[in-house]
Formats: structure tokens, sequence, C-alpha cells
């Protein structure tokens, strides 16, 4: 303990005592060689993990980015997906108009169809009526004269019961 406080002067050491410092002096030495094999050790996963924090940085770039061009590609198809409903809201209201101007159509086709009829028998009627008026007109110009019952007989071959009252 001399030597701590006087360290320049010369002193007597026991061999036990330099024994006892040669035994501390190898498990320092034992120590310090462990210590950096656990330094060496921990650089080398402080490299790997700094390796696998870079790649897993990288990774999550790649996934944010990715992320980013999928928002935006959401948000495409978001504006496609209301353009599209517009779309369909005003083909809606074009099919509901021409629906009703469809039906429109039909209603005054049937009429048409229903006009064009009546006009038919009146033009069948009036054909018949002419019918009967030449054949009178052919009696009366061969015999001057038309009986009554020769009236009558034209009357029911042209079906006309409302001119069986008629007199000549």
């Amino acid at each position: 303990m001399k030597a701590e406080t006087k360290p320049t002067s010369t002193q007597k050491i026991e061999g036990r005592f330099l024994l006892d410092l040669r035994a501390k002096i190898n498990d320092l030495e034992r120590s310090i060689t462990k210590s950096e094999k656990e330094t060496n050790k921990l650089k080398k996963s402080i490299v790997e993990k700094e390796k696998e924090l870079k790649q897993k940085e990288e990774i999550i770039r790649e996934k944010e980015s990715l992320i980013s061009e999928l928002n935006y590609e959401i948000d495409s198809y978001a504006e496609e997906v209301k353009s599209s409903k517009k779309q369909l809201l005003n083909k809606d209201i074009q099919i509901e108009s021409l629906e009703d101007e469809l039906s429109q159509k039909i209603n005054q086709n049937l009429d048409f169809s229903n006009e064009i009829k009546k006009l038919k028998e009146k033009l069948e009627e009036s054909n018949s009526n002419n019918d009967i008026i030449n054949k009178i007109v052919n009696l009366l110009r061969h015999k001057g004269f038309v009986s009554d019952k020769e009236f009558e007989v034209i009357i029911e071959k042209e079906g006309k019961e409302e001119l069986k009252t008629l007199k000549f």
C-alpha cells in the first residue's frame, strides 16, 4: 500500500503480494479480453441491427409510397364512381322521360287506330250505301221505278235494316 502513496520510491515487495497482483492482472486481462469480445459481439450486433433498420426503413418508404399511390387511385375511383352515379341518375331520368313519351305515343297510336277503324267503317258503310244507290239507279233506268218488294230485296242483301223504313 505504500507503493500507492509513493509510487516513485523503491520499496520492498513480498512474493505473495506479487502473485496476488499477478493474479489480479490476469483476472483483469481476462475481463478485458471478455469485455473486448462482448464489445466486438455487440458492435457486430449493432451493425446487423442498423442494417436491418435500414432495410425496414426502406420497406416502410416503399409501403408508404404504395399507400400514397393506392390512396390516389381510391380518390380517382371515387370520382369515377361519383361521375358514374350522376350519369346513371341522368340516364334514369332520361329513361323515365322516354317511357312517358313512349306511353303517350302508344296512347296516341291507339287513338289513331280507333279513328282509322271508325273511318274504315264509315267508308265501308258509304261504299255499301253507294252500292244500294247504284242498284236503285240501275232499276230506275231500266224500269223507271222501284217497287217496294225490289227495294226490300236490295236492302236485305246489303243488310241495312235502318233503310227499310224509307219509301220511294
